[in-house]
C-alpha cells in the first residue's frame, strides 16, 4: 500500500513519514492516484511523471549533488530518465520520469533529507533553536522555495522572536519586531505552501 511504501522509505531516511506523505500528496500524488491514465508519460520504461505528480522539478540536474551527499546511490541513475518541461513560472526545468512510484518517493525523500540537513546545519551554526515542527516547516520551505529563501525566512523569524513556542506556526508573522521589518505580504507564498503540507501531516499523525 502507499502507506507501507511511505513508512518504509521515511524510516530509511529518518524522515517524519507524515511530512513525506503530505509533500508528495500536495505536489500531485493525489491526482496520480485518482487517474493513472492522466499520470502516464507515454514511456513504458519510465511511466512516472516526476514533475507533474511528485514535485521533482530539478531532479535531473540535482542528482549528482544528491549522490555526492550520500542521499542516493549512483545506481539510482538507472531508475529515471531526464525530461525537460515548463514550470508554473514559464521556465524550462530539468526534471525526470521514473520507473516506479517507489522510485519517485525515494527521490523525494532524498531531496527532503538534503534540505533538512542544510536547515539543521544553518540553525546550529547560528545558534538558532528549532523544534521538530519548526525544522520540518523550514525543510519544506527550502524544498519548495529554495534554501536561500528558507535561510532568510528562518533568520528573520528567529531575530523577531517568532520561533519561541513555535508561534509562527499558529499565525503567519506580519508584525515588525527587533529591527526586523515584516508586513502583511512578508513570506506569504512560501508560508502558505509550507502550511499546505504541515496541516495534512498533522492529520496523518492524529489518525495513525
Amino acid at each position: 500500500t502507499y502507506k507501507q511504501i511511505f513508512s518504509e522509505i521515511a524510516n530509511e531516511y529518518d524522515l517524519p513519514v507524515e511530512i513525506l506523505f503530505a509533500s508528495s500528496s500536495e505536489e500531485g500524488l493525489r491526482n496520480f492516484v485518482s487517474d493513472k491514465k492522466l499520470a502516464s508519460t507515454g514511456d513504458a520504461s519510465f511511466p512516472i511523471n516526476g514533475f507533474e505528480y511528485f514535485g521533482l522539478d530539478f531532479f535531473a540536474s540535482d542528482f549528482e549533488r544528491l549522490v555526492k551527499g550520500g542521499y542516493l546511490d549512483r545506481e539510482f541513475s538507472s531508475q529515471f530518465k531526464e525530461s525537460t518541461t515548463i514550470n508554473e513560472k514559464g521556465k524550462e526545468v530539468p526534471t525526470a520520469n521514473l520507473k516506479t512510484v517507489e522510485d519517485a518517493i525515494l527521490a523525494k525523500a532524498a531531496y527532503l533529507t538534503y534540505y533538512n540537513n542544510r536547515i539543521v546545519e544553518y540553525a546550529n551554526t547560528n545558534d538558532i533553536a528549532l523544534s521538530d515542527e519548526a525544522t520540518n516547516f523550514f525543510m519544506v520551505v527550502a524544498y519548495n522555495a529554495g534554501f536561500d529563501n528558507a535561510k532568510q525566512m528562518l533568520s528573520e523569524y528567529s531575530k523577531a522572536g517568532y520561533l519561541e513556542n513555535d508561534a509562527f506556526l499558529f499565525k503567519r508573522p506580519t508584525e515588525s519586531r527587533n529591527d526586523v521589518v515584516l508586513k502583511d505580504t512578508s513570506w506569504a507564498e512560501p508560508y502558505e505552501f509550507a502550511m499546505r503540507r504541515m496541516i495534512p501531516a498533522k492529520v496523518w499523525r492524529e489518525q495513525s
